[in-house]
């Protein structure tokens, strides 16, 4: 009897819902140190590096950057060896910083799948928080414990189960990376949400590639730009809805595998004809 009761009410290692509390300074340190010294395999040696560059760590006790960076794709999992993703990711943010942080967050945002529930649970976690902040509305007050709760109560629907719980701390990995996007999601003092009325076309067609995954929509087939779509894609990207044509304009114009056109009875779509690489977008810059 007692090993059903904790079969039932302990939570199962695969689902972590916790967000990492990477900070987004300490990922670019991170992915500039595997750039420049692809041999460090340990910690410390990354930390040393960091020293040696100058660059500036902030959770030097727990670095919860390189975990994340793993969680994300951007390291391989059981060596401290940047991919290629990781690399182009570094190379951005050289060229061109104020899409860096979007484009983590998008990675955040699209990582989690129903059809693989129990992984990447935290990608759950951090989309929920930035639909919950997105229904709130523009200028909307932050209160990280009901935005925890909300989560919570979310994920235990979602998942049918009673024993998912999220702290403050919880949902503060998806904070970190909301306060960098630019232009800001949070006005004033950081306490005020508002919606974004436009947002780097690299994330709108990241989006969209997520959008066309959770639809099961194949390359090439339209996607009807209707109100529930425009929802999510200006979800994801953390978007005011009258923000998106205009977005999608410059999207279209940068990247050769979108397009958009007006069907009879269909009304206005767009076409992904092929797969988004972050790599191509160091190409673009």
């Amino acid at each position: 009897g007692i090993t059903v009761y904790l079969r039932r009410f302990t939570l199962p290692s695969e689902y972590m819902f916790h967000i990492r509390n990477a900070n987004p300074g300490d990922m670019r340190a991170l992915l500039d140190v595997l750039t420049v010294f692809p041999e460090s395999k340990t910690t410390a040696e990354i930390l040393q590096r960091s020293d040696e560059l100058g660059l500036a760590v902030r959770d030097r006790a727990h670095f919860d950057a390189l975990p994340a960076a793993r969680d994300l794709g951007l390291v391989e999992d059981g060596a401290n060896r940047i991919t290629a993703k990781g690399k182009a990711l570094a190379q951005i943010d050289r060229v061109n910083p104020t899409i860096f942080a979007d484009i983590v967050h998008l990675l955040h945002y699209t990582l989690w799948n129903p059809t693989t529930p129990a992984v990447n649970c935290f990608s759950f976690s951090y989309r929920t928080v930035c639909k919950e902040l997105w229904n709130g509305g523009s200028s909307s007050s932050l209160n990280r414990r009901e935005l925890a709760a909300k989560v919570e109560a979310t994920a235990n629907g979602q998942f049918k189960r009673s024993d998912i719980s999220l702290s403050q701390k919880s949902i503060g990995g998806a904070l970190d990376w909301l306060y960098e996007l630019r232009p800001e999601v949070f006005s004033g003092d950081g306490e005020q949400f508002v919606r974004r009325s436009f947002c780097p076309p690299e994330s709108l067609v990241l989006a969209i590639e997520h959008r066309y995954r959770e639809c099961e929509l194949d390359y090439g087939a339209n996607l009807l730009l209707s109100g529930t779509h425009r929802e999510a894609l200006c979800q994801a990207c953390v978007l005011e809805l009258d923000g998106l044509d205009r977005v999608l304009d410059y999207a279209i114009a940068q990247f050769s595998y979108l397009e958009k056109g007006i069907g009879g009875g269909w009304g206005q779509y767009i076409t992904l004809q092929g797969p988004v690489e972050i790599e191509g977008f160091v190409q673009l810059r």
